[in-house]
């Protein structure tokens, strides 16, 4: 059963694929060419960098410097509502800012993939993770106690509320999937209590299957990850969202 009024505010399908030793940006404009024939002609570069330090125990520690990672681009379609993320051996699927339900979201991946594996033909999948991102505002009445049935009551230490929280757990589960949660709560003036919540399953490529089933590892993906977001909301989320 798919919740209807979920939280979600970005879905993300992301996989992972073996590189191609030739690869160059030219692979850019051949990937837009394809999937620009549905839908998604906006596009934007991205350059990911990182630290540096340069360490000599004979001398004073320098500056870090920014160093440029592989680059990526970001294709949007013109409506704002779905965005690709691609690589040289990665993509991503986004749905932003609302979520039409895993049936239609496993379409859209699919018409996604099929443009990618036309020119990547050799690639061998290795992970496949899906990511849910919920973001939702707590009433001045709550506490995360009411949402996450991980949380302490608040009640347990006093009168009063939670002004500030962040959580993060990965767990390893056999054979070939990764979990992991993360939650934070923001406020403003003690007021405004924002809820940010990550639920993700990355499922590993164990069983070696051809990169053509990618759908067998993103549905894995998929029910990993739904099913910790079920295992960890309260009863009173679930009755809000359904």
């Amino acid at each position: 059963m798919e919740f209807k009024n979920h939280k979600i505010s970005e879905a993300v399908c992301a996989m992972r694929f073996s590189l191609i030793p030739d690869w160059d940006i030219t692979y850019f404009a051949k990937f837009y060419d394809l999937i620009n024939l549905i839908g998604y002609s906006v596009k934007q570069e991205i350059k990911p960098i990182q630290l540096s330090f340069d360490l000599n125990l004979n001398q004073s520690i320098e500056a870090p410097k920014l160093v440029e990672k592989d680059i990526q681009m970001v294709f949007k379609t013109a409506d704002g509502k779905y965005a690709i993320i691609y690589s040289n051996g990665y993509v991503s699927i986004h749905t932003l800012g609302f979520y039409p339900g895993w049936d239609f979201f496993l379409k859209e991946t699919a018409n996604v993939l099929e443009k990618y594996l036309s020119i990547h033909h050799n690639s061998f999948i290795i992970s496949t993770q899906m990511i849910y991102i919920n973001t939702f505002t707590l009433s001045n009445d709550e506490n995360l106690s009411d949402y996450f049935n991980f949380m302490p009551k608040t009640e347990n230490f006093g009168q009063g509320s939670e002004i500030s929280q962040q959580y993060h757990t990965t767990y390893s589960i056999i054979p070939n999937k990764k979990l992991q949660i993360r939650t934070f709560l923001t406020s403003q003036d003690n007021l405004t209590r924002n809820i940010f919540l990550e639920c993700s399953c990355l499922t590993e490529n164990v069983e070696k299957i051809e990169s053509s089933e990618w759908s067998k590892l993103a549905n894995e993906a998929h029910d990993g990850a739904r099913n910790l977001f079920v295992k960890i909301v309260t009863e009173k989320f679930k009755e809000k969202i359904k």
